[in-house]
C-alpha cells in the first residue's frame, strides 16, 4: 500500500464542499471523512459525531490544551477544528483522508503538513452562492450577508491552493475531484515504487540465470553431436572441407551435373578468383 495523505477541501460556506465530499466517497469509499469539530450550533438533520464533533466552548478549549487538534481557527464568530488521533491512524494506514476545512484551517494544515493536496471549490457566481446560502434556510440574512462578506476573502486566497474546482454541476466537480485524487495516488513518492523496483529486479536476475543456463546447455549439446557424428541426406557422414569450412557433395547428389565442379572446387575456383580480382586492384 502506498503513503496516504490529507485532501483539505475549502471553499466559500454554501459552495457545496460537504455534498462534493459525499459524492467523492461514493465513487471512491475506500476515501475516508475526518469528522471536524466545532462550537456552533447543530444544523436540522446534523448528527454528533457524523457531521461535526458540536463542542461547548470550555469543550473545544480543553481539546485545544490536550493537544487533540491538527488545526484550529475562528470562522464567523465559531471555532473549528481539525481531531488530530483520527488523522494520525489513518495515515499510518496508508488512506486518503478528505477534510473540509476553510481557508485558515488549510493554511496551519499546509504548515504542518506540507505534502497535504489543497482543493479550492468556487461558486459559478456570487449571485449563485447568495441563492444556496439562502435556500438552506438555515440562517438568518444578517449571518448570509457575513457569510458573502468572508467569501470575497476566501477568494483572495484561492492562490495558495494546489487545485481549484468550479462548482457549477456536481457530477462536473466531483469528476474533477476524483481525477485529483487519483493523480496523487500515483505520485512516485506516495507509491511503493521501491518495493516495484526490488521486485522486478529479482526478476531480472532469474532471468539472466535461465539464460546463461539454456546457453551453457546449448554447448554441450553441441559439443556431443560433434564427437558422435551426424549424417547428411543418404546416412552419409558430412565431413569439413579444405576450403574455409566448406563441406563436398557425394557424387550424383541433385543439382551436381556431371563434368561440373563439385562444390569444393567450385569454392576454391571462386576464391582464387576473388584473390586474383583483389591482386590487380
Amino acid at each position: 500500500m502506498g503513503r496516504g495523505f490529507l485532501l483539505v477541501v475549502s471553499g466559500p460556506s454554501g459552495v457545496g464542499k460537504n455534498r462534493l465530499i459525499e459524492e467523492l466517497r461514493r465513487r471512491l469509499p475506500d476515501v475516508r471523512y475526518s469528522v471536524s469539530a466545532t462550537t456552533r450550533r447543530p444544523r436540522p438533520g446534523e448528527v454528533h459525531g457524523v457531521d461535526y464533533y458540536f463542542l461547548s466552548d470550555e469543550e473545544f478549549t480543553r481539546w485545544i490544551e490536550e493537544h487533540r487538534f491538527l488545526e484550529w481557527a475562528e470562522y464567523c464568530g465559531r471555532r473549528y477544528g481539525t481531531p488530530l488521533p483520527f488523522i494520525q491512524e489513518a495515515l499510518a494506514r496508508g488512506e486518503t483522508v478528505a477534510l473540509d476545512v476553510e481557508t485558515k484551517g488549510a493554511q496551519n494544515i499546509r504548515a504542518r503538513v506540507p505534502e497535504a493536496v489543497l482543493v479550492f471549490v468556487i461558486p459559478p457566481s456570487l449571485a449563485e452562492l447568495h441563492h444556496r446560502l439562502r435556500g438552506r434556510g438555515t440562517d438568518p440574512e444578517d449571518i448570509i450577508r457575513e457569510r458573502l462578506k468572508g467569501a470575497l476573502e476566501e477568494l483572495q486566497k484561492m492562490k495558495d491552493y494546489d487545485y481549484v474546482i468550479l462548482n457549477d454541476s456536481l457530477e462536473t466537480a466531483a469528476s474533477a475531484l476524483e481525477a485529483i485524487v487519483r493523480a496523487e495516488r500515483c505520485r512516485v513518492e506516495r507509491s511503493d515504487y521501491h518495493t516495484w523496483l526490488e521486485t522486478i529486479r529479482g526478476e531480472a536476475e532469474e532471468l539472466e540465470a535461465n539464460a546463461s543456463s539454456r546457453g551453457d546447455d546449448s554447448r554441450v549439446h553441441h559439443r556431443s553431436a560433434a564427437h558422435r557424428g551426424v549424417t547428411g541426406k543418404g546416412g552419409q557422414p558430412l565431413h569439413a572441407g579444405g576450403g574455409g569450412g566448406q563441406t563436398s557433395s557425394p557424387a550424383g547428389e541433385p543439382g551436381s551435373a556431371p563434368g561440373q565442379p563439385g562444390r569444393e572446387e567450385a569454392g576454391e575456383h571462386c576464391a582464387g578468383g576473388d584473390r586474383e580480382r583483389s591482386h590487380q586492384v
